[in-house]
């Protein structure tokens, strides 16, 4: 029953996703999106509560009979891209749901309705959290902080992410993978500081752009120096300057590390640190680096996959798979599962046949619509399995 309804409210789950597309915002406090969000909650009759110090917000499915707490989780802040899809509901505002996060809300709220339909069957209660700021916000730490894993007291958490990016997970298809599934996560910044002048000025000027370049480089053979051990290190800004005849004081890089080992992690960023201490010894200038926003491995559950994975086959035969490879990726659900235990699943939601997709996080992300209502059905039933399988009196 719960994958035909779920195939039933396919329609509906595009429209909202379309609706939330329209409306980005970014970081903690979403007020058009939490809105938005709490209009279709009220039309459903379902309650809810709204946070205080962030835009999250969590609904909670009583079941008719007792039984433990599971939390189903859906993160909701966009990215701040510019959208360069030329779809007739793009947004216009300078930010973007590139990352997914207005279908997996469009996928929650198909979610909550099914399981409304479905509280006779279920054993115990399902809180849905709603979550801003994952990021590189720190969402998840601020809601755990307001009490998203008590009143009820939560004992387990699903969470759901669709991809493109997975080459094992084709479209439509559910994937799991048990242990550490998607990599840890470190934002640095390096703050260059020379001397600024004309540029003609080789005597008095030291361009700290230089500099900033040969990190650049540095990062780069350091990645690939650690590749093999499935790591990722890369700039992803660059900032020096507004005049191309009068060099800046200074000079900055921004980027992120990915890594599923603790131990390399303190090696890379080790390495990073003696590197800009030569450089200042060898250019006569001030290098800082700093470390923030980090995130730990998410790591699912081995006994919870196993029994998610039988829901995931139950629904759609044909349609699961083993993931395999290394999700250089980080989520901050990482925080929740820290707590609790935990699943994450991927969903595919590439388009067959199309060639070098837009992945996540480009202006020109498209997921596939016409699978997420196989989301809300995996959600649904994956809360509904656990509750049956752990049901006790409270």
């Amino acid at each position: 029953m719960i994958k035909k309804e779920a195939f039933e409210l396919k329609d509906k789950i595009i429209f909202w996703r379309r609706q939330l597309h329209q409306i980005p915002e970014t970081g903690l406090k979403l007020p058009q999106t939490q809105a938005y969000l709490c209009r279709q909650l009220k039309e459903m009759g379902a309650g809810f509560r709204v946070y205080e110090g962030l835009s999250a917000i969590e609904t909670i499915i009583e079941g008719k009979q007792a039984g433990k707490t599971i939390a189903l989780r859906t993160d909701m802040d966009a990215l701040p891209i510019q959208e360069m899809t030329g779809l007739e509901f793009a947004s216009e505002n300078g930010c973007m749901h590139a990352c997914g996060h207005d279908a997996h809300m469009a996928m929650m709220l198909g979610t909550v309705q099914l399981l409304m339909r479905h509280q006779s069957e279920i054993k115990g209660r399902v809180k849905c959290l709603f979550q801003p700021g994952e990021e590189g916000y720190g969402g998840a730490r601020k809601m755990i902080e307001e009490g998203a894993l008590d009143n009820p007291y939560v004992e387990a958490v699903l969470g759901l992410h669709v991809t493109n990016s997975i080459p094992e997970l084709r479209e439509g298809q559910i994937g799991l993978k048990p242990g550490k599934l998607m990599a840890g996560s470190d934002s640095f910044a390096i703050q260059i500081r020379g001397k600024g002048g004309h540029i003609s000025d080789t005597v008095r000027v030291v361009n700290p752009i230089y500099t900033a370049a040969e990190t650049a480089l540095k990062i780069r053979e350091i990645s690939e120096r650690y590749q093999k051990y499935s790591t990722v290190v890369s700039p992803g800004v660059f900032k020096s300057g507004t005049k191309e005849n009068a060099v800046s004081d200074t000079a900055s890089l921004q980027g992120s590390v990915r890594t599923f080992s603790k131990k390399i992690r303190e090696e890379v960023l080790g390495e990073l640190e003696r590197f800009c201490r030569e450089q200042e010894k060898r250019y006569g200038i001030s290098m800082e680096l700093s470390v923030s926003d980090s995130n730990a491995c998410v790591v699912n559950d081995s006994q919870m996959t196993d029994e998610m994975r039988d829901t995931a086959k139950s629904l759609f035969p044909e349609g699961y798979t083993e993931l395999e490879s290394s999700i250089m990726a980080s989520e901050d659900i990482c925080y929740f599962f820290q707590e609790r235990k935990g699943v994450y699943f991927h969903l595919g939601c590439g388009h067959t046949g199309m060639e070098k997709e837009p992945p996540l996080h480009s202006a020109y992300f498209q997921p596939n619509e016409e699978i997420l209502w196989r989301g809300t059905a995996v959600m649904a039933q994956g809360a509904l399995d656990w509750l049956n399988r752990h049901s006790r009196e409270d």
